[in-house]
């Protein structure tokens, strides 16, 4: 038992390091804004929904709309996927842009998990 707390506890500390604190959400929101600009895409809107909170984390739903070349996006996604911090695409529409080869316009939400206060197992002796 003792050992099957120890390798829980563990699992727990990797995901905790996986989340922010809530102060950091603003920090990797803007780090999400420049990797969409640095492949050239156009942020159209951006909305804040109501933060999702559990026991152990909560969650920062955020609506945004993107446009600009296909392959940029692609690249953008690519980029999210490798963020160090827990993130989840839950919804996703695009759409070509018909008058222009290679060009759409997406429409996602985004969420951003953060550190609820979780607390450690109890250990029991």
């Amino acid at each position: 038992l003792s050992h099957k707390t120890q390798e829980l506890e563990k699992a727990i500390t990797f995901f905790q390091s996986k989340l922010p604190q809530e102060r950091e959400v603003d920090q990797i929101l803007q780090d999400v804004w420049q990797m969409a600009a640095a492949n050239s895409l156009e942020s159209k809107t951006v909305k804040m929904q109501k933060t999702e909170k559990t026991a152990n984390y909560s969650e920062q739903p955020i609506q945004m709309s993107l446009s600009g070349n296909f392959n940029g996006f692609y690249s953008f996604l690519l980029q999210l996927e490798k963020l160090p911090r827990i993130t989840r695409v839950s919804q996703m529409k695009l759409e070509k842009i018909s008058d222009r080869e290679g060009e759409m316009q997406a429409q996602m939400t985004l969420s951003i998990f953060f550190d609820g206060g979780a607390p450690s197992l109890a250990r029991s002796n």
